[in-house]
């Protein structure tokens, strides 16, 4: 292990955030577990990302950082009925999802599509507060050829065969780092994490700035 690399990564994950916005008094909405698969091909990334959701869900915010050299596309959202409202700006991309019906537990899936600069692979954050995930959080990536150096991943992703990477945390990063070939000369373990903490600052600060209320179009 390279002296450091724990406290690097407890700074690069999201933390727990806000809850979207509600009536006073009422139950926040809370994540109980993610799954996201990522599928790297043809020059792209596409991401399914699962949330499983606790409690009413009147609405559910989502955050995607908008890398450098990166074209990002929504593809989908599920429950099919949700009502989706996207704001953009540059650097951001934060959507908001209305599943139908007030269901005490709920699905959201997100589908969408990373091309263009693909080292950092920038994942969908729910702002929303947290049970405590144990290791009910799921990243795989999918597609990788060749021979590849897990030590250059983050986060930590572990070989299961055939090019595919997994792991099991306790948390959702914000961004996802494929491991290189090996051999390949990469960037330090704490130059990279640098690089990812400033985008999740950048984020943080964005949603800091942000009117209070229901995003716009």
């Amino acid at each position: 292990m390279i002296p450091g690399v724990a406290v690097f990564a407890c700074a690069v994950f999201a933390a727990p955030p806000a809850a979207a916005e509600r009536a006073p008094g009422a139950p926040a909405a809370r994540l109980q577990a993610a799954a996201v698969t990522l599928t790297l091909a043809d020059g792209a990334a596409r991401i399914e990302a699962r949330y499983a959701v606790a409690g009413p869900v009147p609405a559910m915010r989502f955050v995607l950082r908008r890398l450098a050299g990166q074209e990002l596309d929504l593809k989908a959202v599920e429950p099919p009925a949700s009502i989706v409202t996207r704001r953009s700006q540059p650097g951001i991309l934060a959507l908001e999802v209305t599943p139908p019906g007030a269901a005490e537990r709920q699905e959201i899936i997100l589908r969408y599509e990373v091309r263009g600069a693909l080292r950092h692979l920038p994942l969908a954050v729910p702002q929303a507060p947290a049970d405590p995930l144990g290791d009910a959080v799921l990243v795989r990536l999918r597609g990788l050829t060749g021979e590849r150096s897990p030590t250059g991943a983050f986060p930590h992703l572990l070989p299961a065969g055939d090019g595919v990477f997994e792991a099991r945390l306790a948390n959702l990063p914000s961004v996802v780092r494929p491991p290189p070939p090996a051999g390949a000369l990469t960037v330090s373990r704490a130059a990279d994490a640098a690089v990812i903490l400033l985008v999740v600052l950048a984020t943080a600060v964005w949603l800091h700035r942000q009117p209070p209320g229901r995003s716009g179009t």
